[in-house]
Parts: C-alpha cells; structure tokens; sequence
C-alpha cells in the first residue's frame, strides 16, 4: 500500500522540510528516505525510532495506529515506555 506511510509525509510537510532535509537528519540517503516515505520499502525498527524521535511523535502515531501523537513518556534515565506492540515489531513480530 503506497499510502501505509502517509503520515510521514504530512509530518515533513507540516514542517516545510524536504526529503533531502529529513534523510540528512537520520543520516540516511534521500532515495531511501523516499522510499520509505512512498511505501515502497518496509521502515526498519531503527528508522522508525528516529523518526518518531525527529517528528516528536510516537511510533503508533506514524504507523496510524492511533491518532495520539505524543511521544510516551519517559522512564528510568530517558528509557522509553514502548506499547506492547512496538515490543512485538522491535522484536520481529507482528510479519515485520
């Protein structure tokens, strides 16, 4: 589905940035970036942790699991409180 990503694309826009802008903050390539912007290419666990990280959003968020954009709050020296399913995509679950 070319659209499964769609919110990363609204979230760059909303800010004015380009691809070429978000790929150098993650440190990956533009071409990349693009294709995981467009659906093309499954988001590693890691990226999606950048970018929820960048976009100050959480990962259900970006993957429209849930409208709440807030990232989860923090724990025990700025660990992160993860859902149970990004537990399951972080640990190969979920098909990824």
């Amino acid at each position: 589905d070319m659209s499964r990503y769609r919110r990363l694309r609204d979230l760059r826009e909303d800010k004015d940035l380009t691809q070429a802008q978000v790929a150098a903050a993650l440190h990956i390539s533009t071409r990349a970036y693009g294709y995981y912007e467009s659906g093309e290419r499954t988001i590693p666990p890691e990226i999606l942790i950048s970018l929820a990280k960048f976009h100050k959003v959480n990962i259900d968020y970006l993957l429209e699991v849930t409208d709440y954009k807030k990232p989860y709050p923090s724990k025990n020296n700025g660990g992160r409180i993860w859902p149970p399913f990004c537990f399951a995509l972080l640990s190969g679950g979920l098909g990824a």
